[in-house]
């Protein structure tokens, strides 16, 4: 039952999501991974917790925008700590 409301949010989701993360990325490559992992949280959290169906596509946004700002953080905490190894 759960494997083909996953399909069926997937395929609705699939592009509305990657589309979000592309505008807020600017980057294709990144887009894809994002999304993929976002469909990966998400199919996850739909195992532990059924009720997020009721809610799938703030769900996703939410994860979505998360892991855009993780990616953020990440770069950002690269470039200080190699600007620092140079000082």
């Amino acid at each position: 039952m759960y494997d083909t409301a996953f399909v069926t949010i997937y395929e609705k989701q699939k592009l509305k999501v990657y589309s979000y993360v592309l505008n807020k990325t600017k980057d294709p490559t990144l887009a894809e991974d994002i999304t993929s992992e976002t469909f990966v949280k998400f199919l996850k959290g739909l195992q532990e917790n059924r009720d997020i169906l009721a809610y799938a596509a703030a769900w996703l946004y939410r994860v979505a925008s998360n892991l855009i700002i993780d990616q953020y953080r990440c770069a950002y905490y690269s470039k200080t700590t190699s600007e620092s190894e140079e000082l």
